[in-house]
C-alpha cells in the first residue's frame, strides 16, 4: 500500500498517527486529480506543506 512508502519520501509522517497518513495520501490523490493545471503541482504542494506543518507542530507521543 502507498502509505507504507510515504515515510521514505516524507520522513516527517512518522510523527502522524496512521489514520492521518491515510488522510494525507487521500488528499494528495484528490489534489492531483482535481487540479485544473496538472503541470504545476501547486495543489499537491499545498496539501503536503499543510500536513508537514501539522506533523511538526502538533503534540504527539513523547513530544507533548
Amino acid at each position: 500500500m502507498i502509505t507504507a512508502v510515504v515515510p521514505e519520501v516524507f520522513p516527517w509522517v512518522r510523527l502522524l498517527p496512521a489514520q492521518d497518513v491515510r488522510e494525507l495520501v487521500a488528499e494528495v490523490v484528490d489534489a492531483s486529480v482535481d487540479t485544473d493545471d496538472p503541470g504545476t503541482g501547486r495543489p499537491v504542494d499545498a496539501v503536503i506543506e499543510s500536513w508537514e506543518l501539522s506533523a511538526r507542530t502538533a503534540p504527539g507521543p513523547g513530544r507533548g
